[in-house]
């Protein structure tokens, strides 16, 4: 992924459901974004055009994974499993061994993909945003 990719993945993101835009995804921040984390984010293409992506970032100590997509018309062929695998490894080669990623509580299907995954709900915490 590049920050050139920011209309591409804007566009992928808003045909993707489940993806939660906000009005701080400028092509600034993912260029700072991806500046701080090197080599963690992924795209898929298929004939130059954008399927699948994967935003994923550590702070030294965590792992997060931001803005899983793709494409509804390309789910179920192993796009998702392949970036999130790949997401994976480069967070885990960096040493740091607990990823996190935030679902909405009413996305059944990404909350049945992560389980399927190995990721564990959390039921403990409360997450609180500025």
């Amino acid at each position: 992924m590049q920050a050139e990719d920011h209309a591409s993945l804007m566009e992928l993101w808003r045909a993707s459901e489940g993806v939660i835009l906000r009005e701080s995804d400028t092509p600034d921040a993912m260029a700072r974004f991806l500046a701080r984390n090197l080599d963690t984010s992924w795209v898929a293409l298929h004939d130059n055009a954008m399927v699948g992506s994967i935003m994923a970032g550590q702070d030294g100590w965590r792992g997060y994974l931001y803005h899983v997509a793709v494409h509804p018309d390309w789910r179920r062929q192993g796009i998702g499993t392949q970036l999130v695998e790949k997401a994976v490894a480069a967070i885990q080669s960096r040493g740091i061994p607990r990823i996190h990623c935030l679902v909405k509580h009413d996305n059944a299907d990404a909350q049945a993909f992560w389980l399927k995954h190995g990721f564990t709900r959390r039921d403990d915490v409360v997450d609180f945003a500025l």
